[in-house]
């Protein structure tokens, strides 16, 4: 046949006298979005659709107060108070800048519940700049960027909600004291391929976690299957058979559920030990009952790390909902992953456990959830030299089944 032509627009106009034969060729566009916050300006609006792989520049420009960083939806990890901001197009991106006060540090403390960039729950109002000192006093403040600050203290009844992956506390002190909480929201990706929505990340020079004091992420992995022969979510979700659940996985199998010849298999290991990087995956549903939810994903580098506290990031047991739910697979342990020169403290608990299910006497039962994955790596020399020797415990316990008289309801040990 003969050629219409070619072009780049989005249109073709010809007339078809002969046979032809048309070729359109696509590729993809990224919406970028731009927005100045409070007291400043960008250079240039940049605003729009670009082809997948362009690259963009965005500056942001002082008025009355100062550049202080990039916040939003794709913001690249380390690059978060780069002016000007160069961002490849491989995604969709909605970001803005922020701006603050000038003048030297100062202490700012948080009461109430909102967004990091809430500035009138901040006392004095406005954001903490990189030389501030920070008290989550109380309420729930939610992490949903890069932060950088000088120090960080989570009083007794104040929580931090992380919320996303791209989103890190940086500082150089951390303490979670007595009744302080740090967690992230629930992932809630439901189909393959599976991606984690949210994690809990940490960058600083000492962090200490009192008695009392916990970073957290139990329950906050992939979802248990919300019903009636539902499978779990995630890589090693429970799966369903005959209304009974297995067991969620990660750091190895989880629990069969069910008999001897109405099983529902475990969930199958996936993830690495050596830097996990996954959060863990939901038991299955049940005879109209949901099943545990797996455990969250913690990522900790710091220099020095007192533990007197936990950090943990459990799978979701059925125990605690009641005999109902017996028919149900516990969620699998998460992952944790630190790195440091140095881990000491006294009665300090990581873990990483899977979740047990309700001992019914049906015998026909939920699976449990496999442990997760635990890694820490620390200066050998420096952990050694450490007066008095820490005292901490460390789990990747399976979560306990039902399965009728025998082994094979228990999830394994991550």
């Amino acid at each position: 046949g003969a050629s219409a032509g070619s072009g780049g627009g989005t249109q073709a106009v010809f007339s078809v006298t002969p046979n032809l034969f048309m070729t359109w060729s696509w590729t993809n566009q990224y919406y970028l979005a731009t927005a100045a916050g409070s007291n400043g300006t960008l250079l240039a609006d940049v605003t729009g659709w670009y082809t997948n792989g362009v690259t963009v520049q965005v500056q942001a420009v002082d008025g009355s107060y100062q550049f202080l960083q990039w916040t939003g939806t794709g913001v690249p990890v380390g690059h978060a108070t780069d002016n000007p901001l160069t961002l490849v197009m491989d995604r969709t991106r909605d970001i803005k800048a922020q701006f603050v006060a000038g003048g030297g540090p100062v202490s700012r403390t948080w009461n109430g519940v909102g967004n990091w960039f809430s500035a009138t729950n901040w006392s004095p109002v406005g954001f903490p700049a990189p030389g501030d000192s920070v008290i989550i006093a109380s309420g729930t403040n939610t992490l949903s960027d890069q932060v950088t600050v000088t120090s960080f203290f989570v009083a007794s009844n104040a929580a931090v909600n992380f919320n996303g992956t791209d989103s890190v506390l940086a500082a150089t002190d951390v303490v979670v004291t007595n009744g302080g909480t740090v967690t992230h929201a629930v992932n809630a990706d439901s189909a393959a391929p599976w991606v984690m929505d949210h994690r809990i990340s940490i960058v600083c020079s000492t962090l200490l976690v009192s008695q009392g004091g916990a970073i957290h992420a139990n329950s906050k992995g992939f979802r248990g299957g919300l019903s009636l022969n539902t499978h779990g979510y995630g890589p090693g979700a429970g799966t369903n058979a005959s209304n009974v659940g297995g067991g969620g996985a990660y750091g190895a199998r989880g629990g069969t559920g069910g008999q001897a010849v109405n099983q529902s298999p475990g969930g199958l290991a996936y993830g690495t030990d050596v830097q996990p990087e996954w959060c863990g995956s939901g038991g299955s549903g049940g005879n109209s009952q949901r099943g545990g939810y797996g455990g969250g994903l913690i990522w900790i580098a710091a220099t020095n790390i007192t533990l007197f506290g936990s950090i943990r990031a459990d799978g979701e047991g059925t125990t605690a909902f009641g005999s109902q739910y017996y028919y149900s697979g516990g969620g699998s342990g998460g992952g944790i992953n630190i790195a440091c020169r140095t881990l000491a403290g006294s009665n300090g608990v990581i873990s990483a456990s899977g979740g047990s299910t309700y001992a019914g006497t049906g015998g026909n039962e939920g699976g449990g959830g496999s442990g997760g994955r635990i890694a820490i790596v620390a200066d050998a020399a420096a952990q050694a030299a450490l007066s008095p020797a820490p005292t901490i415990s460390l789990a990747a316990r399976e979560g306990l089944g039902t399965y009728a008289q025998d082994w094979q309801g228990n999830g394994r040990p991550g």
